[in-house]
């Protein structure tokens, strides 16, 4: 019985350590990408977030240089107001037009992501969450553009 207990944790261990798991963006020394964010306009939250955000995948020893423009628009809209013409739920909409000049291509990449939430009781949390939420979506926005930095090469 003592075996059978044994070679059953070695079985799950070797399954929990060899289950072939990288994360996406375990070293970005491996995109070869040095990012250079030329212009800021729009949303100047907004376009910090995203800045900080494509720096972390920048590479300053890398090979290909790429320039970018970042313009920003960020929305927060009311999508339902209960009996008392309270506000319940919004939409927040972040728009990034990315102009990329590399020697290789220049492109004009537009992203556009949102979220939808319920309207918190306390004003403070809620301006918190919006936080948090932007912070997200930018995140995503970021991930989508290296992404698709990465496929044009």
């Amino acid at each position: 019985m003592e075996v059978k207990k044994n070679l059953i944790k070695l079985f799950i261990l070797l399954f929990i350590t060899n289950c072939g798991f990288t994360p996406i963006y375990k070293n970005n020394k491996n995109l070869d990408l040095n990012i250079l964010v030329n212009k800021l306009s729009g949303d100047r939250s907004t376009y910090n977030l995203l800045s900080s955000s494509l720096n972390r995948y920048s590479y300053d020893k890398a090979n290909k240089i790429v320039k970018v423009d970042i313009e920003t628009t960020y929305k927060k809209n009311i999508l339902a107001k209960d009996s008392t013409g309270k506000t319940t739920d919004y939409r927040i909409e972040i728009k990034a037009v990315f102009n990329i000049a590399s020697k290789d291509f220049e492109k004009q990449i537009t992203l556009i992501e949102s979220f939808d939430y319920k309207s918190l009781a306390k004003n403070f949390e809620e301006l918190e969450y919006e936080k948090t939420v932007k912070q997200n979506i930018t995140n995503i926005i970021s991930r989508k553009l290296i992404n698709q930095l990465i496929n044009t090469r």
